[in-house]
């Protein structure tokens, strides 16, 4: 399956117009591991797929595997990938013990690794988990630092969503409207 989300992920990247330069993939086989950093970026985007249609649970399997394997070769920027994705699908699968132990993974190494856009993510995700356990003032305390790191990036979209999702949030159910309107 991993070769599919590759050839996928390709063809995507053609469509878009973007230049594809295939990488041959660097083994570091490790004690005989056999793993490679290019097979697991393989992977994420195949749990990618997952969590973007609706296969939570095989998304979550997956994301696991990849942080674990990445934490055998010493592959952070994976590690850190992983772990933002499984908060994400942890906090929709309701879950969320889970999601601020895969938050709490994935904190330390975005810091080390100055991945501020993965930080503004994960914030955001602990937003929709506050918000999901009807903890309302805290999530929107959340999602205003994310939404200042949106903007901090030059990611206004991002930030004018969020934006939204706070006035929603104080306004109150059946009053969704008055966010777009003033």
């Amino acid at each position: 399956r991993s070769l599919v989300a590759g050839f996928v992920w390709r063809t995507a990247m053609r469509g878009w117009g973007a230049v594809y330069e295939p990488r041959l993939p660097i083994p570091l086989n490790i004690g005989g591991l056999g793993i490679d950093r290019y097979e697991l970026k393989t992977r994420c985007l195949e749990g990618l797929d997952f969590k973007e249609t609706d296969g939570l649970d095989s998304a979550a399997v997956l994301f696991e595997d990849v942080g674990q394997r990445a934490a055998e070769i010493h592959a952070d920027a994976l590690r850190a990938q992983a772990y933002g994705n499984l908060a994400h699908i942890y906090a929709r699968l309701g879950e969320p013990e889970r999601a601020i132990d895969a938050s709490r993974r994935a904190i330390p190494l975005l810091q080390a690794l100055g991945h501020r856009i993965g930080l503004a993510k994960v914030n955001w995700g602990i937003a929709v988990l506050l918000r999901q356990r009807g903890e309302l003032e805290r999530s929107v305390e959340a999602d205003a630092v994310a939404q200042a790191q949106f903007k901090e990036l030059g990611m206004g979209p991002d930030a004018a969503a969020l934006a939204l999702a706070n006035a929603a949030i104080r306004l109150g159910p059946g009053q969704w409207w008055v966010a777009f309107v003033g």
